[in-house]
């Protein structure tokens, strides 16, 4: 899930739907992938990149299909925007590729560390990568592998970077981790609760926004995050039945999730 020009951008099933954020009017349906849409992602330029698990890439212009990428070969469940204007695509054999914003492949990392569940960019212009072999692996930006992080015992779905320089990442195995990783990668506090965390995000004012128990939304600050502590800035109840499988923060604040509920709520910020 991601923003287009202040509008909300969701993938469900093979589609991929564009919604008007001031009224949640469905404004366009781009329809292309054989099979489910997993990431999506919004070029520099505006263009928006989706990834599927028919194994392609494909780069929209509004509503035009411009180009559709096939050098991965197999599913492709995670895509992340380079600070340089590259996006780097991450696939269920572990393989990791760089583009350029026009489609143009520049490098293929092969099988990095299993199934890539998640990629994220750091503000050096490296990247990181979270995957089902229960690791976090830090990469600069050429490709060029950095460290590896480890303590999850379970998949890493997602990854960000806080304001202060530590990653966050979430897992199946009902955390959230804090990591150091400009001082020996250092895992810095753990957060536990009753359910996978599938998903995170960072507000415009570096706040860090998560699920919680019982499909609670979370909100803590960079303060709170890096003394570890328990109690959260902000938890309101979602109002999900399923869990929270993505955040989506708009530039005004406003916060839109998506869950396995099939329904995409936005919020108000306040």
């Amino acid at each position: 899930m991601s923003i287009h020009n202040g509008d909300l951008v969701s993938g469900s099933g093979k589609e991929i739907k564009i919604w008007n954020n001031q009224d949640g009017i469905l404004m366009h349906t781009l329809v292309g992938h054989s099979s489910p849409v997993y990431s999506l992602i919004v070029l520099h330029n505006g263009n928006l990149v989706s990834a599927s698990s028919d194994k392609t890439i494909k780069i929209w212009n509004q509503t035009r299909l411009e180009k559709t990428l096939t050098r991965h070969s197999s599913g492709v469940y995670s895509l992340c925007l380079l600070s340089n204007t590259d996006f780097v695509s991450g696939d269920e054999k572990g393989n990791i590729m760089i583009w350029t914003s026009n489609g143009d492949h520049k490098m293929t990392i092969d099988n990095a560390h299993g199934w890539i569940r998640s990629i994220t960019a750091l503000r050096n212009g490296g990247f990181a990568t979270g995957s089902d072999d229960k690791t976090i692996k830090v990469w600069d930006r050429n490709g060029v592998y950095v460290k590896t992080l480890h303590g999850h015992t379970g998949w890493v779905l997602a990854i960000v970077e806080l304001e202060n320089g530590y990653l966050a990442s979430a897992s199946n195995d009902q955390t959230v981790r804090i990591w150091n990783v400009n001082n020996e990668s250092t895992l810095m506090h753990t957060y536990s609760y009753n359910n996978p965390i599938l998903a995170i995000g960072v507000l415009p004012n570096g706040d860090l926004i998560h699920e919680g128990n019982d499909r609670e939304i979370l909100i803590r600050s960079v303060d709170q995050v890096s003394n570890g502590r328990q109690d959260a800035k902000i938890t309101f109840n979602s109002g999900h039945t399923k869990s929270i499988r993505s955040f989506a923060v708009f530039e005004n604040g406003d916060v839109a999730t998506g869950s396995y509920d099939i329904t995409i709520k936005i919020w108000r910020r306040t």
